[in-house]
């Protein structure tokens, strides 16, 4: 129940911001479902892996199931782009998140100046302060301007 409230409010979102082109890393949970969801609309879709693809698959797709693991790889197969932060193997080091969280900004801010289109993050939390680099906290921190943030407060759509 909550992942179909999940991605009705990110559907709704991508109307509301017209989006056009997206950048995730396609985790298991919200990245995927904004994948899906942006592929639907004909949307250009650029995934960017903090690391090496099997670690990230290990670590943040295939423990929530085989479902979600299918999902993911087939996100991979139909993004416009996939890309890496780094092709190295994760370590248990938790910085690369907060690197592969920053090159996406990059990518994403060049893509919009070049394109002379506003740039915004559309970010599912529960608005609970993380200490945990590259996590949303983080990466919501790091983004800047706050009239550019989007988020899907995951308590709201849990009530």
């Amino acid at each position: 129940m909550l992942f179909r409230s999940l991605r009705k409010a990110v559907e709704e979102r991508l109307d509301l911001l017209n989006a056009q082109i997206g950048y995730s890393s396609g985790a298991a949970g919200s990245d995927i479902l904004f994948v899906e969801a942006m592929q639907e609309r004909g949307a250009e879709v650029n995934i960017i892996l903090p690391f090496d693809l099997e670690d990230f698959v290990r670590t943040n797709v295939a423990y929530a199931g085989r479902r979600w693991e299918r999902r993911f790889r087939n996100a991979l197969k139909l993004a416009a782009t996939v890309s890496y932060a780094t092709d190295e193997h994760y370590l248990g080091h938790d910085m690369l998140y907060r690197f592969g969280n920053q090159v996406l900004h990059g990518l994403t801010s060049i893509r919009s100046q070049f394109l002379g289109s506003p740039l915004y993050l559309l970010a599912v939390w529960d608005l609970m302060p993380e200490s945990l680099p590259g996590g949303a906290a983080d990466f919501i921190d790091q983004w800047g301007d706050p009239s550019r943030i989007n988020i899907i407060d995951i308590d709201e759509l849990n009530a």
